[in-house]
């Protein structure tokens, strides 16, 4: 059995993905051997997060905290986007944003859709996701959609539904939505593409 304050942080680690009970308890114990500094230093940098890091107010980017810009991220400020790039997380866009390929707007989705339930963070993102269409396409030209979303089962499941929810724009002709090209094999995740791989996929979109 488990010390309390092990099984707290078991049941933390746990909640990360792609982490089971297992692997969790090999990391609380493994920080258990580490000496009380580095313990600190770790408590020090998640407490860090929760006080200077938020997401952007519209494309949920992480951001450093900053009031006095309105909780927006630089992109999202500047108000010139042409097109969205649609990403599943913060991984991919960091992936994309550094291939210098893409100097448009993005919007994350923290993860996929899940078929077990349609509530969740990512629905309400794409709920977001169709504000931002709605709100921009009133007062600027047609707006381009890239859908970004992995070549995994759930990455195109995700598309679709995205599809779907874009429809009445995709009718009145004020959205564009494209997919990037399958130069990336299928199976992929969007963040362990190589950057000449995604440059191709970017510009080949269709």
């Amino acid at each position: 059995m488990h010390p309390e304050p092990i099984k707290k942080l078991i049941e933390y680690f746990t909640r990360l993905p792609g982490i089971g009970p297992r692997q969790a308890a090999r990391f609380a114990y493994t920080l258990l051997d580490e000496d009380e500094a580095t313990i600190k230093g770790f408590g020090e940098a998640l407490a860090d997060i929760a006080g200077s890091i938020e997401r952007c107010g519209e494309c949920h980017r992480t951001i450093q905290k900053d009031l006095s810009e309105n909780s927006k991220c630089e992109t999202c400020r500047t108000d010139k986007m042409e097109a969205l790039l649609v990403v599943e997380k913060d991984q991919d866009l960091e992936t994309i944003a550094k291939s210098g390929t893409w100097n448009n707007g993005f919007h994350v989705l923290g993860g996929t859709v899940s078929l077990m339930n349609e509530k969740t963070r990512v629905t309400e993102r794409i709920r977001s996701l169709h504000k931002r269409i709605n709100e921009r396409t009133k007062a600027h030209s047609p707006l381009e959609v890239v859908l970004a979303t992995s070549t995994t089962t759930e990455g195109d499941a995700t598309a679709l539904y995205i599809e779907r929810v874009l429809e009445p724009f995709l009718l009145n002709g004020k959205v564009k939505v494209t997919r990037l090209a399958r130069g990336i094999s299928t199976g992929t995740e969007m963040e362990f593409a190589d950057p000449q791989t995604l440059t191709n996929a970017i510009k080949d979109r269709k």
